[in-house]
């Protein structure tokens, strides 16, 4: 008991993707499981925020009957939580990706990426959905807002360009991000074979 007590403990990963490894498998579901979803919370969520945004949005004058202060500000808020959602909790567990912007002491801004290890942990239809609704929402927010641009609809381009703005910076940053973990991904499989070959060849020396 005392010797356990004494022994050195394990310092605890700061990497926050540290929860998704081949030693700690996700729970809540098999992750090669076609249209089970792993993180179902997430996922709901994650389709909840945007579907809610758009539906006030397109419906709210029925629903708050014609009040259009309440559809903005319900607008407004379903879409900043769809946007801190997919930013902070669906990516990472959803698709294995996380980004962030640094601020650096001039001023200027630097993209950071953090990727899972071991994509066989992430379940392909969540990853799908993911990308899929991502897309889509943050095509039709740019249609509304062009649409509002041009029919000169100005109380509603505040609205619409906020949406597109944040669901494209999203979009963008997570297509980075996973840009950047192929590159990884090919490097340490470079090294892999170029490793291989060097023990290879001197085990035939």
């Amino acid at each position: 008991m005392a010797a356990s007590l004494l022994a050195p403990q394990e310092e605890p990963s700061m990497n926050p993707l540290n929860y998704l490894t081949p030693d700690n498998p996700p729970v809540g579901g098999d992750p090669n499981s076609v249209k089970v979803p792993t993180h179902p919370i997430a996922t709901t969520f994650h389709l909840l925020w945007k579907v809610a945004a758009l539906a006030v949005y397109i419906f709210g004058s029925l629903v708050f009957s014609g009040n259009s202060a309440l559809v903005f500000v319900f607008c407004v808020l379903f879409v900043v939580f769809d946007f801190w959602t997919t930013k902070n909790v669906s990516g990472r567990l959803m698709v294995g990706l996380r980004w962030w912007n640094d601020v650096k002491p001039d001023g200027a801004t630097e993209w950071r990426f953090e990727s899972l290890e071991g994509k066989a942990l992430i379940n392909p239809w969540e990853s799908r959905v993911f990308w899929v609704s991502t897309f889509v929402v943050s095509v039709v927010w740019g249609i509304f807002a062009v649409k509002t641009l041009f029919s000169f609809a100005w109380d509603w381009v505040p609205l619409t360009g906020l949406a597109t703005i944040l669901g494209c910076t999203n979009l963008v940053g997570y297509i980075k991000c996973a840009r950047d973990a192929q590159r990884k991904f090919k490097k340490a499989a470079t090294g892999y074979l170029v490793n291989a070959a060097i023990n290879q060849a001197m085990d035939r020396a």
